[in-house]
């Protein structure tokens, strides 16, 4: 839905949608000049003959809006005023993107930012060494821990599901660290958020792994079968 029709913006035959203009956003800031250039509210041009000209950032987020870090403001006559503005609040960062507005355009993107700042927070689904439930692996059990960190966006208060989903083929023995599988975060409503390796803790080998409860259980089980057979008789 964008197609632009030159360099800087001014031929009013290009278009864009928000959308797009976010997407771009997001791309181009991970590029560090131009991260650099969004956020620099002053600028010294030399000049080879003459005075140093002084540039100022149009974007007045950078002054008046906490946390603010960019990123274009731009006007035509056909587009109205438009502003991409970004900012961020601890591990928390937010676009937002205003198109033809009939006068300044930064009063509504403090308001959509202030909403999602409000209303969207970074959590930690899952943490890196974080134990999950023991599976069994032949007659073995694995016990199994998270390989890296996930943090997704959600909601606040939201709740966030955890599913722990093995690999096929799974066989003994084990190695230490050894990928059995994934742990996919999901929302309540079953949008897949996030996934991470799950990994074995320690080397299982390929030798009976009973522990004596269970032992003592299936010793136990033994004699009252024994016992209802000899009554049977």
């Amino acid at each position: 839905d964008t197609r632009f029709r030159s360099p800087n913006g001014l031929d009013d035959r290009g278009y864009s949608t928000s959308i797009d203009l976010a997407r771009i956003t997001v791309r181009a800031l991970r590029v560090p000049v131009i991260a650099g250039i969004a956020r620099t509210k002053f600028y010294r041009v030399p000049s080879p003959d003459g005075d140093t000209r002084r540039l100022q950032n149009r974007n007045a987020l950078l002054w008046l809006y906490p946390g603010a870090f960019g990123v274009k403001s731009g006007f035509t006559s056909a587009a109205g005023s438009c502003l991409v503005a970004a900012a961020e609040r601890g591990e928390l960062r937010l676009v937002s993107v205003v198109l033809g507005a009939p006068a300044e355009a930064f009063s509504d993107a403090a308001t959509l930012l202030d909403w999602g700042f409000a209303t969207f927070e970074r959590r930690r689904a899952v943490i890196q060494g974080e134990r999950f439930e023991p599976v069994r692996v032949g007659a073995r059990e694995v016990a199994l821990e998270a390989a890296r960190t996930v943090t997704v966006l959600v909601r606040r208060g939201a709740v966030v599901n955890r599913t722990v989903e093995l690999d096929t083929g799974l066989a003994l023995p084990i190695e230490e660290g050894e990928r059995l599988g994934e742990v996919v975060v999901t929302s309540r409503s079953g949008r897949e958020l996030a996934r991470t390796p799950v990994i074995s803790v320690e080397e299982v080998s390929r030798a009976a792994n009973v522990p004596w409860a269970r032992r003592m259980w299936e010793q136990a089980a033994g004699y009252l079968a024994a016992m209802f057979r000899s009554l049977l008789a």
